[in-house]
């Protein structure tokens, strides 16, 4: 199964119900869709198959359940209850709200069926509180991070507060959402010289203990750190740290004392520890990857 998942993860953020009988794949650039393959589909396929081009993933239909988002759907994510699941579509600025049966993997729109940010933010990654009170969503184009209560048995959002990973002092302006592969370019006039550069935020991750939450934002290469309120959730941005070239994907490790970042113009990955009374990072260990890593993914090796 772990070489099925590392296929997928090719094709857009891809995650796996509770019960590890659905994979769930956000096809944020080709179809506007995000799709339910069982995974002992995925392994036959795998077995007699060999791998799949990355568009032919994307175009397959039959017994898979595919789904219609809006605009660049980036990520999805079940809760951890294996009831419910949310996707994330930049391009529509919604988190979509789904009813999970995981007999069948078919998702049935909640209702009401999505919420929002607000106009221009983008929502790209998710990321669930331990406790699973609380939605936490990293924004591309506004670097805010959107925090949604969970109503645990409706499983509906109710959007709580956003608050910045970037500081004011960056000097970024909110970005704009890119064209879908193959789309025919849109006649744009020349930036002005004073034109500042975009906000482009990439990943979230929260640590095992639900006290700090992490993101990264890619035009200045930097992980924002914030601390996480007990009992509310509510979040304060503290600091930010330098970290990879165009910072991308992060990941804490189960026991929660290590954080590791890929760049992607990097061809390392740095891992820090993390200082648990107060979530600051140290100083990194850098480990050679090759060129272009943007996702990271720990396993446990048995």
């Amino acid at each position: 199964m772990s070489f099925a998942l590392a296929l997928l993860l090719a094709i857009g953020t891809t995650t796996i119900c509770a019960a590890k009988t659905f994979v769930y794949v956000s096809n944020a650039h080709l179809d506007r869709s995000h799709r339910a393959l069982p995974v002992h589909r995925l392994l036959r396929r795998q077995q007699t198959r060999g791998e799949p081009d990355r568009r032919e993933w994307a175009s397959r239909s039959g017994s898979d359940s595919r789904d219609s988002t809006g605009r660049n759907a980036h990520s999805i994510l079940p809760d951890r209850s294996n009831k419910f699941v949310y996707a994330a579509t930049l391009g529509a600025d919604q988190v979509l709200q789904f009813t999970f049966d995981s007999k069948t993997g078919k998702l049935t729109p909640n209702d009401p069926a999505a919420v929002s940010p607000g106009p221009g933010h983008g929502p790209r990654h998710m990321v669930l509180s331990p406790d699973n009170k609380n939605l936490y969503v990293i924004n591309e184009l506004s670097g805010y991070v959107t925090q949604y209560a969970v109503d645990s048995s409706k499983g509906t959002l109710t959007l709580i507060e956003s608050t910045s990973s970037v500081p004011a002092d960056a000097g970024l302006a909110w970005g704009t959402p890119q064209a879908p592969v193959g789309a025919a370019p849109t006649p744009a006039a020349p930036p002005p010289k004073d034109e500042k550069p975009k906000v482009w935020a990439a990943d979230i991750q929260i640590t095992p203990n639900g006290k700090f939450l992490y993101s990264t934002e890619r035009t200045t290469s930097k992980i924002a750190l914030f601390i996480v309120a007990p009992g509310t959730g509510k979040l304060t941005y503290v600091t930010n740290f330098a970290t990879e070239a165009q910072a991308r994907g992060i990941r804490i490790d189960p026991s929660g004392q290590y954080l590791v970042a890929s760049g992607e113009k990097s061809d390392q990955l740095a891992v820090y520890k993390i200082d648990q009374s107060t979530g600051k990072l140290g100083e990194p260990g850098r480990y050679p990857v090759g060129n272009g890593a943007n996702w990271v993914e720990i396993v446990d090796v048995q």
